[in-house]
């Protein structure tokens, strides 16, 4: 395997290209460069990173035509979408007040330039940090809501589908549903005026729960309120975020229910996945089974692919969950 380290002068790599020697104990072709045809024709590709987003863009841009390799080898590994995930840009999340805006206008403005240069769809945004949506004191309340507008208003610059939010804010089961009914209601509105669609993700404690949560987005009753079934998240415990995987859930709901009774008002879904067997089927979850579901609904949108085992690379895992869907989704 020939997997090419990119150098693109962002920085020191010499520790990324050392842990990529010890972990490969010579199993691997390991090569930095930044020469085109080499990344073309590599395996695999590495793009190391640091804390600045914009610093990262900016040194790829001043390498001419790296930027549109690396998304011709991304289409050519049957990845046509991207997922943002807000707390992986550090650099904008650290953000406050007006200064937030200009930030997070200034993210979404550069990747919707990087996405229509190279032909990759923006699928959606998940929103995490600001959590607040269902807080009994309303002051957290209502700024959690107006930071969520921000993030809205990033997705339509970017021409994305939908955001994902989080109902977080009480374990008490009837205020939990009657303040975050009251939030979607809103945010919802919000997002329709830019043809946005709002998702709430299964993502832990009564979120996990998927009749009540279920309540919750038939009450509000809106066409472009939905769900983000996860093939993986149905713990409902108190702490973290829903994932069956880590091996501490003691009450979980069952998967293939939950993803049946969420697809009617799925916008998306994501593709969890934790280990694999020899075949390459994933161990803890029937991927087959899943899908069959997820076809039952005539869904023909994107499904994410999100990988948390320990045991292959985050890439290999990435991969092969994609691989299995791909499989999979030529024999049902």
């Amino acid at each position: 395997m020939n997997v090419t380290i990119v150098d693109y002068n962002s920085g020191n790599i010499s520790s990324v290209i050392n842990s990529f020697k010890e972990a490969a104990k010579n199993k691997v072709n390991i090569e930095v460069t930044s020469d085109l045809n080499k990344i073309k024709s590599s395996d695999k590709v590495v793009l190391p990173g640091q804390g600045s987003f914009k610093s990262c863009v900016d040194a790829l841009n001043n390498i001419n035509g790296l930027v549109e390799t690396l998304n011709e080898f991304a289409i050519n590994n049957n990845f046509s979408g991207i997922e943002y995930v807000t707390t992986l840009y550090e650099d904008v999340m650290s953000v406050r007040n007006a200064d937030m805006v200009r930030a997070i206008t200034f993210w979404a403005k550069k990747n919707k330039e990087l996405s229509d240069q190279n032909n990759i769809k923006n699928v959606l945004i998940m929103i995490d940090e600001f959590e607040a949506l269902a807080d009994p004191n309303q002051s957290n309340r209502i700024k959690a809501i107006e930071n969520h507008k921000m993030w809205i208003d990033a997705a339509a610059v970017m021409n994305c589908e939908s955001v994902r939010l989080n109902l977080y804010g009480t374990s008490n089961v009837k205020i939990w549903k009657e303040l975050s009914m009251e939030s979607l209601s809103e945010l919802g509105g919000y997002a329709k005026k830019s043809g946005i669609n709002v998702m709430v993700e299964n993502h832990g404690r009564i979120t996990s729960n998927i009749p009540e949560l279920m309540k919750v987005i038939n009450g509000v009753n809106m066409d472009n309120v939905g769900t983000l079934p996860d093939f993986g998240n149905f713990c409902m415990a108190e702490e973290g975020y829903g994932s069956v995987f880590d091996g501490a859930c003691e009450e979980a709901y069952d998967f293939y229910k939950g993803v049946r009774e969420m697809m009617p008002k799925a916008f998306a879904v994501s593709a969890k996945s934790n280990d694999f067997d020899l075949n390459g089927y994933e161990t803890t979850i029937d991927y087959t089974k899943m899908l069959k579901i997820v076809k039952e609904f005539d869904y023909t949108g994107f499904i994410g692919v999100e990988y948390e085992g320990n045991r292959l690379t985050e890439l290999q895992g990435i991969n092969a969950t994609r691989d299995l869907l791909i499989k999979i989704g030529q024999t049902i």
